[in-house]
């Protein structure tokens, strides 16, 4: 408009702004400023979201909030509350940096009608709506708590007192982008909790899948036996290099003498073939012998002692016969988990030798019978 209404080359006169220029000079002043912090606020927003997304426990996510707040942002100070056991709220950071735990204040949620206002109800808490904010947070001049919000409860909260209304909105956002990250980070938690137990369950089974199949092989195995002390000797080789038992012996049962008789060994167990002593000698063994059951050394707390070997961890399996123990097998676990497939391997082998036994005998009566006739055809 000025420059229309030049005519050839005079210069106009300057003129005096007036009233309404000024004002409209002003009020963009004032809206460039209110824009460029608005954008300064959102751009900060931006880079919490962004930053944030690649932690995941509750203690990290509140240090990076309070962190990025306090770099960030225009509050004085600011701190983050979570929930502990549903009970509790705890100051976790505070100015962007962690509480330390000796340090930490911890308040009762129904101990205060503004905890309860913003844990239970989900509520931004205003120190002119409710007085008691300050005194809750004393350190604040004019505090506004700002819920994580969740469900049924929040995780915790923000407090800051921000210096201008718009600063209101920001924080209610992050407070709302804060519950959402927190959601994430429990279902993160749950998620590698299940992952821990799915593998940890994985490796159980593929280890009991070992240990039927190494117990298939030998009971192939030991049903070609035909000699008790071969039987024990497969039994406890494959009870240290199958099952991966530290060590392990078997005796045999002297049932006229009530002996106890040294039959095999595997793992540096020494001397046990020349072993020979009373039932009754040995607690451990006499307790398994007489009750058919399981003994182990939480049974007794202490070490079993076999001739020159002393056990630690040790476990007495029976080899139960149709109508008495036929012997026991005597093992030191690296890994209580294969006790199982010692008792599986230690009842199969029972049965076997049972039948050994019982063939055994037939044949004694079938040889005494044969002695008698034919001393009977001699005369």
């Amino acid at each position: 408009r000025k420059l229309d209404g030049i005519h050839g080359n005079a210069i106009p006169e300057p003129e005096e702004e007036t009233f309404e220029q000024k004002t409209e000079t002003l009020d963009f002043q004032e809206l460039l400023s209110i824009y460029k912090a608005s954008y300064e606020q959102l751009a900060a927003l931006k880079h919490l979201v962004y930053s944030s997304t690649h932690l995941s426990d509750p203690e990290s996510l509140a240090l990076h909030f309070s962190k990025q707040i306090d770099e960030r942002m225009r509050p004085e100070k600011n701190s983050v509350w979570l929930v502990e056991h549903g009970k509790n709220v705890v100051e976790v950071a505070r100015d962007g940096t962690l509480v330390e735990k000796g340090n930490r204040r911890i308040i009762e949620i129904e101990s205060s009608e503004v905890l309860r206002h913003v844990i239970r109800e989900q509520l931004v808490a205003w120190s002119s709506s409710l007085p008691q904010v300050r005194e809750v947070f004393p350190e604040f001049d004019s505090p506004i708590v700002f819920p994580i919000k969740s469900q049924p409860e929040a995780f915790g909260f923000l407090v800051l007192h921000p210096e201008e209304e718009t600063e209101v909105e920001i924080y209610q956002l992050i407070g709302q982008f804060a519950a959402m990250i927190f959601r994430i980070s429990e279902l993160h938690q749950k998620l590698k909790e299940q992952t821990e137990e799915l593998n940890e369950m994985t490796e159980i089974l593929f280890k009991q899948n070992a240990q039927l199949s190494s117990l298939y092989h030998v009971e192939l195995d030991l049903m070609k036996v035909a000699d008790p002390v071969h039987l024990c000797r497969i039994v406890v080789e494959a009870a240290v290099s199958e099952l991966e038992a530290k060590r392990a012996a078997a005796f045999l049962v002297d049932g006229s003498s009530r002996e106890l008789i040294g039959a095999s060994e595997s793992g540096g167990v020494e001397g046990i073939d020349s072993m020979r002593f009373p039932i009754d000698e040995n607690e451990p063994l006499k307790q398994a012998i007489e009750s058919g059951r399981v003994v182990t050394y939480s049974d007794y707390g202490d070490e079993l002692h076999l001739g020159p070997n002393l056990l630690e961890k040790w476990i007495v399996v029976c080899f139960k016969g149709r109508e008495h123990v036929q012997g026991v097998l005597v093992t030191e676990l690296k890994d209580e988990d294969i006790g199982d497939s010692i008792a599986i391997l230690a009842n199969y082998s029972g049965i076997l030798l049972d039948n050994l036994m019982l063939q055994e005998e037939v044949g004694n009566v079938a040889n005494k019978t044969q002695g008698r006739k034919s001393d009977e055809l001699h005369q």
